[in-house]
């Protein structure tokens, strides 16, 4: 067994070891470089940025088996640590602007279905509540307001498409994810997300 070496203490005069931008693939180390000389910022900035895009684009999509009985998804949590105004908002919004384009794109595509599918549950909301105030006539059938109603509850509706978010509630994250088959992606430029889980969810102001 290999003894460990004591670690290194940080101090204020600790250099951390530059970001490996070209151990990424040959066309993200050089769109990482083309990020950093556009916006003359580090080249880590970007970097880290491109690498959580794409996170985002793979989520629950794939999975990397480390063993036979080990698997993980391809989630992660990255955190870009820079002054105020070092323009991270600017870095990130670039990242990020392809992912919105596609959002768009696809929600234009699917807004006639989704459309629809608001008129098909409310047509089956008004049989149910037709049904239930004829439930005295000779016309009601218990059995047949039981089908529609059991048609409204396992209803699946269509939401428009929502792969990101910025700062947001546990309970309206959890009701985005459920609307984008348990995924979604947290980008955020301000600390405030830190904040929120620190405090168990809300902000204290």
């Amino acid at each position: 067994m290999t003894d460990w070496k004591e670690p290194t203490p940080f101090t204020k005069d600790t250099e951390p070891p530059s970001f490996p931008v070209d151990s990424l693939p040959p066309l993200l180390s050089q769109y990482a470089k083309a990020i950093a000389n556009t916006f003359q910022t580090p080249v880590d900035m970007g970097a880290v940025g491109i690498i959580a895009t794409l996170s985002c684009c793979v989520q629950g999509k794939f999975e990397v088996q480390l063993k036979k009985d080990w698997r993980e998804p391809l989630n992660l949590f990255t955190t870009i640590i820079a002054k105020p105004s070092s323009l991270k908002s600017q870095v990130l919004n670039k990242l990020i602007k392809p992912i919105h384009q596609y959002e768009k794109q696809e929600n234009e595509r699917l807004l006639i279905d989704i459309e629809r599918n608001k008129l098909e549950k409310k047509m089956l909301e008004e049989d149910v509540a037709k049904l239930l105030k004829t439930r005295h006539t000779d016309e009601f059938t218990e059995m047949e307001l039981f089908n529609k109603q059991d048609e409204l509850t396992t209803f699946a509706e269509l939401t428009p498409m929502t792969l990101t978010v910025g700062d947001v509630t546990p309970e309206a994250l959890v009701a985005l994810m459920g609307q984008n088959n348990n995924r979604m992606t947290i980008f955020s430029t301000e600390d405030g997300i830190f904040n929120d889980m620190a405090n168990g969810g809300y902000s204290k102001k």
